[in-house]
């Protein structure tokens, strides 16, 4: 289905995309670090701490959006982030599983933009989800 998003939507959209994208390539980084911090054989207190930090920004999500305080902007979507960190765990899981040969790789920006959502439709009043009772996800 072809869409034709207003200025405003499209502005949301790639706000929602970029934001998705930087959430998956913070992770990836986040576990670069720790990986690079698990080589070596000596640990000291502030190399630990550091660990602990990265892991905790990689679980939650209140710890991103507390270290990244632009995250907090109402036009962003909840769900994006939650199905960013699942596309983040998804990537491992296929590493680890064997299905690709290398482990997960940082986004680049591309021209075609785009960002999972999940459908919100209220069931009591809908039945079932439709183009027209909001519950389509938008790429442009």
């Amino acid at each position: 289905m072809r869409i034709y998003p207003s200025y405003q939507q499209k502005r949301i959209i790639k706000k929602n995309a970029e934001t998705a994208r930087f959430i998956y390539n913070e992770m990836i980084a986040c576990s670069k670090e720790i990986a690079g911090f698990g080589k070596l054989s000596i640990y000291i207190q502030g190399i630990t701490e550091r660990i602990q930090v990265l892991r905790e920004r990689i679980k939650s999500t209140t710890s991103l959006k507390a270290h990244f305080l632009w995250m907090n902007d109402a036009e962003l979507d909840a769900n994006m982030i939650a199905n960013a960190k699942k596309n983040y765990a998804h990537a491992w899981k296929c590493y680890r599983c064997g299905e690709t040969k290398n482990p997960p790789a940082f986004h680049r920006r591309t021209y075609a933009i785009g960002y999972q959502t999940n459908p919100h439709y209220n069931r009591q009043r809908v039945s079932e989800a439709t183009l027209t009772n909001g519950s389509v996800n938008s790429y442009v």
